[in-house]
């Protein structure tokens, strides 16, 4: 059996509220962002549409949209498994990854053979990436060895393609857990690290993403690896956008602002950052 609690604190990351807090503010009023960006930004987006009410014509219409965008690319059009060999089928942009939801989302409450077996549907479907979520209730429970065992099958399915890894920091209890769940997927197989699924009544916050941050830096150090953050869930404006850019160039650098590092699951900025590039 692993020794989780040893590897926990292996990673000396910060989790008082308190000082996160005023770490946050700092980074917000002293760390400048570059000049381009709303394209930076725009390229980082992961596009998405997963609603119950979600069809092929709805997500054919989505796919063309970004077919016909002549100014640039974002990184992923992500939809539900259902979708995706619809969107590979229309797709005609080579940078554009297929991003598909899977492992039982959003609650992650299913067998882990369904979990697999989803998986392995959405890849052979055509999915490029891969956004599963860590089951809260277990974690919660300190079912560690089965969610790492669960984590290092989904990356092995995976491959070369991206295995995102949700976290639901918002329904997470506490800082340390934010930390100890975001060591847990980075340890056994996941290539970013994710905020949340969007479905739950909380989405993302800067507290989660400047403690995942910390810990993907001590992660890079640790193995000479460079992983990722997405934020998702709830990210209305530009603004908003811009915060989180911050906080994950400050603590990471700027050059980790590029969709191989940095993701925003959204749908609604893409219409208005696209008018300012």
């Amino acid at each position: 059996m692993k020794d989780f609690e040893k590897l926990f604190q292996e990673y000396s990351v910060e989790t008082d509220e308190t000082i996160i807090n005023d770490e946050i503010e700092k980074i917000l009023t002293q760390t400048p962002l570059n000049h381009n960006v709303n394209t930076i930004l725009y390229g980082c987006l992961d596009y998405t549409s997963l609603n119950c009410t979600d069809n092929e014509d709805h997500i054919n219409k989505m796919v063309e949209h970004i077919n016909n965008n002549i100014k640039t690319d974002v990184a992923a059009i992500c939809v539900y498994p259902y979708f995706v060999n619809t969107v590979k089928t229309n797709l005609r942009k080579n940078g554009v990854n297929i991003a598909a939801v899977s492992g039982g989302f959003p609650s992650s409450q299913t067998f882990q053979e369904i979990k697999i077996a989803e998986t392995n549907l959405c890849l052979l479907e055509g999915a490029t990436e891969i956004d599963a979520v860590l089951p809260v209730g277990l974690f919660l429970d300190k079912q560690y060895e089965y969610i790492s065992d669960e984590i290092h099958e989904l990356k092995e399915l995976c491959g070369d393609r991206k295995l995102k890894y949700i976290l639901e920091t918002g329904i997470l209890n506490n800082p340390n857990e934010i930390k100890n769940a975001s060591i847990l997927a980075l340890e056994f197989g996941a290539d970013f690290i994710k905020t949340s699924t969007g479905k739950d009544k909380k989405g993302a916050d800067k507290k989660s993403v400047f403690i995942m941050c910390q810990v993907i830096k001590l992660f890079n150090e640790k193995y000479n690896k460079r992983v990722g953050v997405k934020v998702a869930g709830g990210v209305n404006s530009i603004e908003e956008a811009k915060e989180y850019a911050k906080i994950v160039s400050a603590i990471l650098g700027e050059d980790y602002l590029n969709k191989r590092t940095f993701r925003i699951g959204t749908s609604r900025l893409e219409k208005q950052l696209f008018e300012l590039i």
